[in-house]
């Protein structure tokens, strides 16, 4: 079985809550979980009762999206997930949209489910949004999502089929964070050259992840690229982020990261592109072997990673994490 395989990804949307990095990006040195696998899994990636690998139930009404792209079995994890409609592709999701997931180990019995989750709403401030639930992948293989909505129209159930994995590319919880070099800046000019931000914090530019990794106080990395993202969620990411630091300057070290190499040109900071004329990852991005952007990572003031968020975070979600990461001192 391909254990990197993913199903459900219809990138016309997705692109809306996270974007695969221009360039590939090696794995890092992760030793695999702990946990077992779900069981044989199906030859031909069916399973009785739930739809194809690749493709979702038909309900003529809602369209399910796996928007996470890196579900490692193991601790809880976070998992994002959104809506649209099918014949249109415009996004459902919407704060007053409830939804609720259950997964099914299918490899183990693809009629035995997990409790029903309702999900979080992220509202990315630009009238699109998806959801986020925690959930226990106890073993990896292929799972099942069952997600209803109540949409205006009614209530809607729907079925999707994709992977969870033995072991990430990124740093695992608990795993000491890279100490990458990555540039800083002090003056407006200097931050200009180096960020996409049209409105930088200049606290996020002081420190390398290098300096902030090894300060002694905890650090929150954020990889986003607000001008060349390949999703609409980098600038409202960095933006959230922002807001949130203005609360824990005082104790915490924040960094900005643009995850794609860039020079300055006549039309002011540019991509460097490859020879192929496609975009190229920067060495830290490389270094925490980011499958996607933007991302995010909380480490302690001992440089070890205690929260991971791909694509867009609420800010309750990243003050839990900051919180965290100064009681773990």
């Amino acid at each position: 079985m391909d254990l990197r395989r993913r199903s459900l990804t219809l990138m016309g949307i997705l692109t809306l809550a996270t974007g695969t990095l221009a360039a590939p990006v090696g794995a890092q040195d992760t030793p695999p979980s702990a946990a077992p696998e779900c069981g044989p899994p199906s030859s031909d990636g069916n399973y009785e009762g739930w739809p194809g690998l690749g493709s979702v139930s038909a309900t003529g009404d809602l369209l399910p999206l796996i928007v996470s792209t890196q579900t490692v079995a193991g601790p809880p994890a976070r998992f994002l997930y959104s809506i649209a409609d099918p014949a249109s592709q415009a996004p459902l999701a919407a704060a007053d949209v409830i939804t609720q997931v259950r997964f099914y180990a299918l490899a183990r019995d693809p009629s035995a489910p997990g409790e029903a989750l309702t999900g979080s709403f992220i509202d990315s401030g630009n009238g699109l949004g998806l959801y986020h639930v925690t959930a226990d992948f106890d073993c990896w293989g292929d799972w099942g999502m069952e997600l209803a909505a109540g949409l205006p129209s009614g209530p809607v159930t729907t079925r999707a089929i994709f992977s969870v994995l033995p072991y990430g590319s990124v740093p695992a919880i608990g795993a000491p964070a890279p100490r990458s070099e990555t540039p800083t800046a002090t003056t407006p000019e200097g931050i200009a050259a180096i960020s996409t931000d049209t409105a930088p914090d200049p606290d996020l530019y002081r420190l390398s992840i290098a300096q902030a990794v090894g300060s002694g106080r905890p650090a929150m990395i954020v990889f986003s690229t607000p001008q060349f993202c390949a999703t609409a969620t980098c600038g409202p990411t960095l933006d959230i982020v922002k807001t949130v630091a203005a609360d824990y300057k005082d104790r915490v070290d924040f960094i900005h990261v643009e995850p794609y190499q860039l020079q300055q040109t006549e039309a002011g900071l540019q991509p460097l592109l490859s020879a192929s004329g496609g975009l190229q990852v920067v060495q830290a991005a490389l270094d925490y072997g980011l499958p996607t952007e933007p991302y995010q990572f909380v480490v302690d003031g001992e440089g070890i990673v205690r929260a991971q968020f791909q694509g867009i975070a609420s800010q309750d979600e990243i003050r839990q994490a900051l919180d965290a990461a100064l009681g773990a001192r």
